[in-house]
């Protein structure tokens, strides 16, 4: 399992068969200890990796990184995926992706009724930068929002940690990300997206996974950082 979302009355999850060549849908209704339904997301001639899963509107959707590009597929049932329209600008992950690799190429958000991609484009090896996709048409057409923030590490440490959504200072939801150098606060409401680096625990030397994921508890924005 690669990600996980609850709803349309069951839990679902993305899974990746052993070849890393096949990602399915598929889904837990508690009842017993088997998951079955969904279908094939995506299946390819090369590596495929499921980045995360989000339950928009209507629609399940995934976000996968085949080759060097970030790929969205969604669904109304989580047996039938589409590719979208307009899809995230293409070639923005490198080196491209190998079998069952663990990477924080890209996750998903809400905000303000919009659905967001958080995307590492890292076409060289100096580790690149996280730059943000948007679709108001619950994935079907996504738009570049041109504003680029920080990765921080290189190699397996560079990428997205965490994405969470928390008000701001102002009372109004801001999209949070978390990298390996330090924590943003994206204000996704004006025409131009801005973004601020807020002060996070420092993580251990060469703790790649250190701060992996953030969420939002009774209130408070909670971090977990590697001392």
């Amino acid at each position: 399992i690669r990600a996980s979302v609850n709803g349309f009355g069951d839990l679902w999850a993305l899974w990746q068969d052993d070849t890393s060549t096949d990602v399915v849908a598929r889904s837990y209704t508690g009842g017993t200890t088997t998951w079955g339904g969904g279908g094939n997301v995506l299946v390819a001639a090369s590596a495929i990796i499921a980045l995360d899963l989000i339950i928009h509107k209507a629609r399940l959707v995934a976000l996968l990184g085949n080759g060097t590009a970030h790929l969205t597929r969604r669904s109304v049932d989580g047996i039938t995926w589409s590719a979208p329209t307009t899809e995230i600008s293409a070639n923005l992950l490198g080196p491209a992706i190998t079998a069952n690799v663990d990477q924080q190429a890209g996750l998903l958000a809400e905000v303000g009724n919009e659905l967001i991609a958080v995307i590492h484009d890292s076409p060289a090896a100096t580790g690149g930068t996280i730059t943000f996709f948007s679709s108001t048409n619950s994935g079907d057409t996504w738009t570049d929002e041109l504003i680029d923030i920080g990765v921080g590490g290189d190699g397996a440490s560079a990428g997205i940690l965490g994405v969470a959504v928390y008000p701001g200072i102002d009372d109004k939801d801001k999209l949070y990300v978390l990298t390996q150098g330090g924590l943003y606060e994206v204000d996704t409401s004006p025409a131009t997206w801005t973004a601020i680096k807020l002060p996070v625990v420092q993580s251990s030397a060469g703790d790649e996974l250190n701060c992996r994921r953030l969420v939002v508890h009774q209130g408070q924005l909670w971090i977990f950082p590697s001392v």
